[in-house]
């Protein structure tokens, strides 16, 4: 049974008693739970591999393609394995990138409300301790990010993958960049 709503349709299955509805999204973030969307097995499965290999990688495509689902369901994939920091830029603004100091506060700042909102980590207080630690620094800049990154990393049972989300407007800026390029050849 189905019927037409808001211009989407929605399915009514019934399981084994309960209903379930889902619907077809068009704006932001698909929960598998609540909305039909493609099968991303094969596409996580390929960056599982890449991560496995230590690799770098970059997840570029038009507004709407699915970025932010795909990369929310590989931190759900892969956080038995590893420990997960997911973050995003959204919302940033130009004021964050305008000072190395303000731009590494910055990501001091999203990845410890990474870890508010992330359960799964079992050394949650270990990481949160290391990275309150670096954000009172009143001059942090690319080196001591670099290593609260690193001591993070050192205290970890588990791999480390931070993932950025909505990183492509932060490529206009130069702090971002230096902050990438020290990010990739110090850690």
């Amino acid at each position: 049974m189905g019927r037409v709503q808001n211009n989407l349709f929605m399915f009514f299955e019934g399981k084994g008693g309960d209903i379930v509805h889902k619907k077809f999204n068009v704006t932001g973030y698909c929960n598998p739970d609540r909305n039909y969307m493609v099968d991303l097995t094969e596409r996580l499965n390929t960056i599982r591999n890449m991560i496995d290999e230590g690799e770098y990688f970059v997840i570029n495509r038009a507004r709407q393609y699915g970025k932010t689902t795909l990369l929310k369901a590989l931190a759900r994939n892969i956080e038995r394995d590893f420990v997960v920091f997911p973050i995003s830029f959204e919302g940033l603004g130009d004021s964050d990138y305008v000072k190395e100091e303000t731009f590494c506060q910055v990501i001091c700042d999203l990845l410890q409300e990474s870890l508010q909102y992330t359960s799964q980590n079992k050394n949650k207080n270990d990481y949160m301790d290391i990275i309150q630690s670096y954000c009172e620094k009143k001059s942090l800049g690319f080196r001591s990010l670099s290593k609260m990154i690193t001591e993070i990393c050192d205290t970890s049972e588990k791999p480390v993958v931070l993932i950025v989300d909505e990183v492509d407007q932060a490529g206009n800026y130069p702090q971002f960049l230096s902050f990438w390029e020290y990010f990739v050849t110090n850690t």
